[in-house]
């Protein structure tokens, strides 16, 4: 598709109007979203046919309390997909859902349940990967792009090829291997950050020590209190 609203929302559409079961990593992208969604109420800005925007569809055999693996298993697919095959070594994954290259966002990721009383009956996963925009709006904090790192232009295709094959390897691991390797990717751990919490408005000062296997994050604050939070309480604040 030349153009979409959003790739979540078209895949969301075709599952309800097609009658038959649509195949596993049904994958829907497009060179350009009109309305493209990120976290909440955020938006994706992406320049035309310049980036990696997707929706993949997944039947994960996992139960709703462990959603969080499937967003472990598009971070990583993405991580690899940096480190190993482009080389870009600084790649780390922002909880709950960027990719960040250096202190950088270069990706960011969307997944959405459908969910009765016991299964995931199916996951679409909404991926956005700068890949060959080199100038992006003054009011995103701090985006770069493939091309901002390394100077080169890639194909938008073959990236898709090898991050939908990296996600395949990661589906069939254990999700203990899972979420281990996505606590070695993760951005600042043992670090102290400025976080605002979003129910107060203030910033603390918190040392990232883990994420649990439901998604949540856990702080310790300076006088070494741990703290748990989820994503809709609390944001990095970028100082």
């Amino acid at each position: 598709k030349q153009e979409l609203p959003s790739t979540n929302a078209y895949l969301w559409k075709q599952i309800a109007i097609t009658k038959e079961k649509i195949k596993p990593f049904t994958l829907v992208y497009t060179d350009y979203q009109t309305a493209g969604r990120g976290q909440q109420t955020n938006t994706w800005e992406s320049e035309k046919g310049k980036n990696l925007l997707m929706s993949i569809l997944l039947y994960p055999p996992v139960e709703p309390s462990k959603q969080f693996l499937i967003t472990e298993w598009i971070s990583l697919s993405i991580a690899d997909f940096l480190i190993n095959t482009i080389g870009l070594k600084e790649t780390t994954i922002k909880w709950p859902n960027d990719i960040y290259v250096n202190d950088k966002k270069i990706a960011g990721i969307l997944v959405e349940h459908s969910l009765d009383a016991t299964n995931i009956k199916y996951s679409i996963a909404g991926i956005g990967l700068n890949m060959n925009q080199d100038i992006f709006p003054a009011y995103l904090p701090n985006p770069t792009s493939l091309k901002l790192e390394t100077q080169k232009t890639y194909s938008i295709e073959n990236a898709i090829k090898s991050i939908t094959k990296n996600l395949q390897h990661y589906m069939n691991q254990t999700h203990e291997i899972v979420h281990t390797t996505y606590l070695q990717h993760l951005y600042k751990r043992n670090t102290f950050c400025n976080f605002r919490i979003l129910s107060t408005g203030e910033i603390l000062k918190l040392e990232i020590k883990h994420v649990l296997t439901s998604g949540l994050l856990q702080v310790k604050t300076k006088s070494g209190d741990t703290m748990t939070f989820n994503y809709n309480e609390i944001q990095y604040h970028l100082a």
